[in-house]
């Protein structure tokens, strides 16, 4: 039992070995189950087309190369079969990844140019200066999901991805020692070529060569005569025959299977066109309604008239009832009240854009249902429709959430803790007008910027010692904690705007002669950052345009809020038309912000679209011809 044992495992392992060609065969089947499985996850992902298209049909070669073995190469040495099939390998563990990184950059051809001037031009931390709110979101998104199809995120990934480069690993060992084991049988002195030569020559005059002829084995076979050779033979024929088709027909269905795929999920979601990237799926038998949307993108970047916003939450609730959005994206699109329900199954979502949408209401669900989100920006405008009400818990189970980005909302009572928040690496607060106290920081070990603005009632800052190791920016404009004495040891600076005295103030008799946005010392010392914080803290104060630059301040008791909504004027949503006030003078149409286009009076705008044209950016010959479009 043993020796048959020893005598089949060196048939498999022996390179000429009598088993090797069907051991060969049956290596076939885990890597088709591998490229069943890597090409499924390609479609969940949402990759695109053409690179779908290009897997399936390195998936249909490889069955065609099987088939083309077994039927008219089966005599071939079992070593050519072994480097045909490792090429293949290579193909699809080494060649597809690269494929997909060359045109994960290649299909980011939005122009850049625009952004590059525009960061020129604007200071840090203005709306205008960010690439990912003015570049093409679908190409923006599908950059990402094809970058990030590379990586390895999870122990599924750890499993597809290994296991095929180990299969080629397994096999390309296996060539090695073959090649090192020829070598060393060649005489010394004898070069590789015409060791090689003579190696060819010699297998071909072996097969060719005559032995004398062994009477006893003749007569034995004789002997043997009533027992048939030839049924045994055509036997294993027809076995090869069937294995072979069975590869034939498997290969033309991965590309049947593929484009059938494509164009079912193509036509589920035709009628969501601001569903810019979908998951691929297909299963015979289940409805074809239904869109499997990954990425929901509507943006309007230059309203015309916002008080007619297109009402978005019916479509948002259909497309998040398959649960598989991971982007949502709106821009100046309204939502009723509440985010719908729907984005409750919603799992998997990573991040969550919504602009001037006029959403009220974060669910007490979204704590638990966006535990994987990693980008959340919700701006509001100085309207009075903005967010009201956050759960407490939201970013408890968020640790991957690297960006928080909270503004323009002025009835928003409290912020989440934001204890846990592993990950975050930048925060933005920007004119919360309710807001006095800001949440514990604790335990943010990556946090790298911290920006404040326009909280009108914070007077103190976080404590910054924890993370100076990662720090790289604290903003910080329009705040009482420039001047409540938080920064001078307890002395408040009056003068400073954001600590200006209260007009008419009612209680100005009680004998307390410091405005409300000073700390009272020594009641509230316990606000003072210590000398660590300070020093930290120091380092950025030398850049007045980012800390506490007086001249951004505003007296929280003469500030009025103004809607980035107004009545319609001259520009009627065309951007960059001449405009003129009769007391301001020559201005531009520019939608700051993302808000509507109005004329607005800035000369760094004026000379900003005109870097842009002279840079070669497309531009209206009519309408901006003032500013040197021919």
């Amino acid at each position: 039992m043993i020796r048959t044992v020893i005598k089949i495992s060196q048939g498999v392992i022996s390179n000429d070995g009598k088993y090797r060609k069907v051991w060969n065969v049956l290596m076939e089947i885990p890597e088709v189950i591998l490229q069943i499985l890597s090409l499924r996850d390609y479609m969940a992902q949402g990759l695109d087309s053409s690179l779908l298209y290009c897997y399936a049909s390195l998936m249909a070669l490889n069955a065609f190369i099987v088939f083309y073995h077994m039927q008219f190469r089966w005599n071939e040495a079992a070593f050519h079969h072994m480097v045909k099939d490792s090429i293949l390998d290579a193909a699809c563990a080494v060649f597809f990844p690269a494929l997909i990184l060359f045109y994960s950059f290649f299909v980011f051809q939005d122009d850049l140019k625009a952004v590059k001037i525009r960061q020129h031009f604007f200071p840090p931390r203005v709306f205008e200066r960010k690439a990912r709110n003015y570049v093409s979101a679908k190409e923006l998104n599908m950059f990402s999901t094809d970058f990030e199809s590379l990586l390895i995120r999870s122990g599924w990934d750890i499993f597809l991805k290994l296991t095929f480069s180990l299969l080629a690993c397994l096999r390309w060992t296996r060539i090695t020692n073959v090649l090192l084991k020829r070598e060393r049988k060649i005489p010394r002195g004898l070069s590789l070529k015409t060791a090689g030569g003579s190696l060819a020559t010699f297998t071909k005059e072996k097969d060719k060569s005559v032995t004398p002829l062994d009477a006893v084995g003749v007569a034995q076979q004789v002997e043997r005569g009533d027992q048939p050779v030839e049924p045994e033979r055509l036997l294993r024929l027809g076995l090869r025959t069937a294995v072979g088709l069975m590869f034939l027909v498997y290969g033309i269905g991965c590309i049947v299977y593929t484009v059938v795929v494509v164009q079912v999920s193509r036509a589920s979601c035709a009628s969501y066109p601001e569903c810019v990237q979908y998951s691929q799926q297909w299963v015979l038998g289940e409805s074809t309604d239904q869109c499997h949307c990954l990425a929901y993108i509507d943006r309007e970047l230059a309203p015309a008239d916002s008080q007619e916003l297109t009402d978005v939450t019916q479509t948002l609730a259909s497309l998040a009832a398959a649960g598989k959005l991971q982007t949502v994206r709106l821009v100046n699109r309204k939502i009723n009240g509440s985010l719908p329900n729907e984005l409750e199954t919603c799992q998997g979502l990573r991040n969550l854009v919504l602009i001037h949408t006029g959403v009220e209401v974060f669910p007490s669900w979204t704590s638990t249902s966006f535990s994987k989100l990693e980008y959340l920006h919700i701006e509001g405008d100085s309207s009075e429709i903005n967010l009201t009400e956050l759960p407490s818990d939201l970013f408890n189970s968020m640790t991957s959430l690297h960006t928080i980005h909270l503004s323009y909302h002025a009835f928003l009572p409290s912020l989440p803790s934001m204890v846990g928040l592993k990950s975050l690496e930048s925060v933005y607060f920007g004119y919360l007008d309710l807001i006095k106290d800001l949440p514990p920081m604790e335990d943010l070990q990556a946090m790298q910027v911290l920006a404040l603005e326009g909280l009108v009632h914070v007077r103190a800052l976080p404590d910054v010692e924890q993370y100076r190791d990662t720090l790289e920016m604290v903003f910080v404009q329009d705040s009482p904690a420039c001047c409540s004495g938080f920064l001078s040891g307890g002395g408040c600076n009056t003068t400073f705007l954001n600590c200006c005295e209260r007009r008419h103030s009612s209680d100005s008799s009680s004998g307390d002669s410091l405005p409300p946005t000073c700390l009272s010392m020594p009641d509230e010392d316990l606000f003072l950052p210590t000398n660590t914080t300070l020093s930290i803290l120091s380092r950025f104060a030398t850049n007045v345009s980012n800390f506490c630059d007086p001249a951004q301040a505003t007296c929280p008791y003469s500030f009025a809020v103004k809607s980035i909504w107004q009545t319609e004027d001259v520009c009627a949503g065309v951007l960059y038309r001449e405009c003129s006030s009769e007391y301001e003078g020559v201005g531009i149409c520019f939608n700051q912000d993302m808000g509507r286009v109005k004329c607005i009076q800035s000369q760094t705008i004026i000379d900003m679209r005109k870097a842009e044209i002279e840079a070669g950016c497309s531009c209206d010959q009519v309408e901006e011809i003032w500013l040197g479009c021919a």
